[in-house]
């Protein structure tokens, strides 16, 4: 059985207010007849570029963890939809991971795109997840 391991913890102590999620982990099932994954460092600049994903299947459902490698730039994150969309929700201080599930394409859409303002590198692990109920 092919499984995807999700674990996840955040802690914030800010002005002395302490929040504390302790770490979870979601073993979840991924479609039987996946099978590719891709794991790399891309090297991005200034200009937003499409998440590397190798031989995954952006069909359906894949999961992507990203980490910027960077002692001290940011990697600011966009959607990029159909036409001109294009959508900035996400900012990698260095060191950052960043961790999601991503919507099937349609059309070659959604895209995840990353920039930096000076070349930077960003560990990018991909995988095919599909709907676990295939």
């Amino acid at each position: 059985m092919a499984t995807i391991v999700f674990t996840s913890a955040l802690t914030i102590n800010n002005a002395g207010i302490y929040q504390n999620a302790a770490p979870t982990s979601k073993t979840q099932t991924v479609e039987s007849t996946l099978t590719h994954a891709h794991h790399t460092t891309q090297s991005i600049g200034a200009s937003y570029e499409e998440v590397s994903v190798g031989d995954v299947s952006q069909a359906k459902q894949y999961v992507v963890r990203l980490q910027n490698r960077d002692a001290a730039v940011d990697v600011l994150l966009q959607i990029q939809g159909t036409g001109p969309v294009s959508v900035p929700f996400g900012v990698m201080k260095p060191g950052e991971p960043f961790m999601c599930r991503m919507a099937a394409q349609s059309g070659g859409y959604p895209k995840l795109m990353m920039y930096a303002a000076s070349t930077v590198n960003v560990e990018v692990v991909v995988g095919e997840a599909g709907d676990p109920t295939a």
